[in-house]
């Protein structure tokens, strides 16, 4: 992999970090929870380090990198996903309620969960041959734009995805 494709997924995570610092669930001024509850779980801080090692270390298989890169970023997503069935549950509700977990929801979880998805398929797709990508410096150009869009949607779009649905 490129030095440009290392900094780009690199880029991602640094976008997908920076969406852990912002409200993720609660209600608006009630017992709001950042996204630091996922960023601080053990889980995630391995699979940050092990992101970073799968996409910068040089190891002689290819395929190691990509597979050390995708187990971590699918191990984050599933503690993203863990942390939004259960939070309220473990904020005090004691139950497990989905639809609770949706109306409660901020958008910059949202946001994160969707830069997640998109660090896995840029990790597929700039790893693979030449021959199967011929727009990959298209692609990867329009998903640095889309991040750097995304965080700045986080800076002031910091409310509830139900008070955006309310919104006429």
């Amino acid at each position: 992999m490129s030095l440009r494709n290392k900094t780009i997924l690199t880029i991602m995570l640094a976008t997908n970090i920076i969406s852990m610092f912002f409200n993720w669930f609660g209600f608006s001024g009630i017992n709001e929870i950042p996204g630091t509850r996922v960023l601080f779980n053990p889980i995630t801080l391995l699979c940050i380090v092990l992101f970073l090692i799968g996409v910068w270390y040089p190891f002689k298989k290819t395929k190691t990198n990509t597979w050390i890169a995708l187990l971590s970023v699918f191990s984050i997503i599933g503690v993203k996903i863990h942390t939004f069935i259960f939070w309220h549950y473990m904020s005090g509700a004691g139950k497990v309620d989905l639809f609770l977990s949706f109306i409660s929801t901020y958008l910059a979880f949202y946001i994160g969960f969707i830069i997640s998805i998109m660090i896995s398929f840029l990790v597929i797709l700039l790893n693979q041959n030449k021959h199967f990508l011929q727009n990959r410096k298209k692609l990867t150009t329009v998903s640095c734009v889309t991040a750097i869009i995304i965080v700045g949607s986080l800076i002031w779009c910091n409310i509830p995805i139900t008070k955006i649905l309310q919104l006429k």
